[in-house]
């Protein structure tokens, strides 16, 4: 029981561990020892930038078995298959939705914020992605994360304004 509660106490230190604002205003404290091979620069936008994202539905999540929708006690009710012309666009690491699950914020692997709202078909079902901004993490000085060489963001959790940020070899 002792290591449970060690490991759970270790989660919520690793996922508490950067604090951000919103995606446009992010500020945050990093550690001192930033990862060796920061990705290339033409990923990241410099300032907010609206982006196009094309959506193809995907009809099942189970391909040996298209009948299949239950999976213990979920149910699958659609998918998207999406697609940018912008370059950054992919290795969406985390999502979080408002409570009517329309607006989104989602961080990629390489420290960008991408943020917008779904489309749903009058079927109730997902259709597309709109009004889709990407933009750079910044730090609490204002640059982007990526400058310092930190990315690989993994995981986001809100509370209210706040978004907590956790990356991948950061350990503040």
């Amino acid at each position: 029981m002792a290591s449970l509660i060690d490991r759970r106490r270790l989660l919520f230190l690793t996922a508490s561990s950067l604090l951000l604002t919103g995606p446009s205003a992010a500020s945050a404290q990093f550690a001192a020892h930033a990862p060796e091979q920061p990705p290339p620069d033409e990923l990241t936008p410099p300032a907010p930038v609206s982006i196009t994202v094309n959506a193809r539905p995907v009809a099942a999540f189970d391909l040996r078995d298209r009948s299949r929708a239950r999976f213990g006690s979920l149910t699958f009710r659609g998918g998207l298959i999406l697609t940018s012309a912008f370059r950054g666009f992919g290795g969406l690491s985390s999502l979080r939705l408002d409570s009517k699950g329309r607006q989104f914020i989602s961080a990629s692997d390489k420290g960008t914020w991408f943020t917008g709202r779904i489309v749903y078909a009058a079927s109730g079902e997902m259709a597309g992605l709109a009004d889709v901004e990407a933009a750079p993490m910044l730090g609490r000085d204002g640059r982007p994360i990526t400058e310092r060489g930190w990315f690989d963001t993994e995981s986001i959790a809100r509370d209210g304004s706040l978004v907590y940020v956790g990356i991948e070899r950061v350990n503040r």
